[in-house]
């Protein structure tokens, strides 16, 4: 079998989106209820303001909030999508 160079691009170009295809991307349900377990409701205290890093929005002082064990808070909306 000869491949031209038209196959050969063509197989450069199709065979890593079936390879991307085969493979699940997000989280599965045993992560996703592990992480809600990491989670720690906390009240953002003045002076503790700051950016919620999924929709960049502030976090007032005095707002209920979802805290990761990485530090990062989030609006409890923001966390649960």
């Amino acid at each position: 079998m000869r491949l031209t160079q038209g196959t050969l691009m063509t197989r450069a170009l199709v065979e890593p989106n079936l390879e991307f295809e085969s493979i699940k991307y997000g989280m599965v349900d045993t992560t996703i209820s592990s992480m809600k377990e990491m989670l720690k409701e906390v009240k953002v205290e003045i002076g503790d303001e700051q950016d919620n890093m999924i929709c960049l929005k502030e976090l007032e002082a005095g707002f209920e909030a979802f805290q990761m064990p990485c530090s990062h808070v989030f609006h409890g909306d923001c966390i649960e999508k």
